[in-house]
């Protein structure tokens, strides 16, 4: 019986994920993107169902669900619509050594992520902010 240990570990995904889109010209639906991972993968039906825990969803499915995840965090794709997802410039150009950091670096919030907010500007020649909400 096929078990979750025998998918490979979800970070030899984050190629393909990038191909996968690169492939559809940029960006994928999530169905889209399973079907072309586990194309390029070559990874048997059997792999591809296999649930996760007691849920509907497939292990790959799940995983996958992550590494979406883990590029969004990382700047290299954006949710562009419900179900779709993109890449972003930064995304198309990332290369396979970039892709194979981003699980090591997960726990690492990109600067821009939460500072400063996005209704703070920089003013003045020592970088002090300033709130524009008033």
């Amino acid at each position: 019986m096929t078990t979750k240990k025998d998918l490979p570990s979800y970070d030899k995904y984050f190629p393909f994920v990038v191909e996968a889109m690169k492939a559809r010209g940029g960006s994928a639906t999530i169905e889209e993107m399973e079907e072309d991972v586990a194309a390029l993968m070559k990874l048997p039906e059997d792999l591809l169902a296999v649930p996760h825990k007691n849920s509907s969803r497939s292990q790959f499915a799940y995983e996958l669900a992550w590494v979406r995840t883990y590029l969004k965090k990382a700047g290299m794709a954006e949710n562009s619509a419900r179900g779709v997802w993109a890449l972003t410039e930064r995304g198309e150009k990332a290369t396979p050594e970039e892709l194979r950091l981003i699980p090591k670096r997960k726990r690492i919030k990109p600067l821009n992520w939460i500072w400063p907010p996005r209704h703070w500007t920089w003013i003045g020649e020592k970088g002090f902010l300033q709130s524009l909400v008033k």
